[in-house]
């Protein structure tokens, strides 16, 4: 079944699958932006096919969902791009910087399930700014890149209150 699947997904004929280290080394290689063409391409023809109009809210709205979360904490520096919290020991008085990399993520909801529709990194430009990223910012960015990418005319925002609150698309 999945062979016949595959087939049809990609207009060929196959005797078998790749195995999968084949293919996990083939996506290794291949640049993230890529990647991300093939996801986006993947999106938009399941809009184009209107697979997703069944689960509107209210019959108009699509969902979306962003969410930022923490990927790592590192207790030093591993890039240029880190966030960086410093922490004061109240017994001591020593601080303690910590380092991490977060991430906004936009999920389309459709029923039962969320398909991602984009991932902006939040990061600083270089070490020595002022004003960290935040995610707010990175929803900016990314807000724009779904523009961009994939239209839609309209949809629900649900995410942290302040980020709601405001006009985005």
């Amino acid at each position: 079944m999945v062979i016949k699947n595959s087939e049809k997904a990609l207009g060929v004929q196959l005797d078998e699958l790749p195995h999968y280290d084949t293919i996990n080394n083939f996506l290794m290689e291949l640049p993230l932006e890529e990647l991300e063409k093939i996801w986006t391409y993947m999106i938009k023809e399941l809009f184009t096919k209107r697979c997703f109009d069944n689960y509107r809210i209210n019959g108009k709205y699509r969902g979306i969902i962003f969410d930022g979360t923490g990927l790592f904490k590192f207790d030093e520096k591993r890039c240029e791009h880190c966030l960086r919290r410093e922490y004061t020991d109240e017994k001591t008085g020593k601080t303690k910087t910590i380092y991490m990399q977060h991430v906004l993520e936009a999920k389309l909801v459709v029923g039962d399930m969320v398909l991602s529709i984009g991932t902006e990194f939040i990061e600083n430009e270089s070490e020595d700014v002022k004003k960290q990223d935040c995610e707010l910012k990175a929803f900016y960015r990314l807000a724009e890149k779904i523009k961009q990418d994939i239209s839609l005319t309209s949809y629900l925002n649900s995410g942290r209150q302040y980020i709601c609150s405001r006009a985005c698309f």
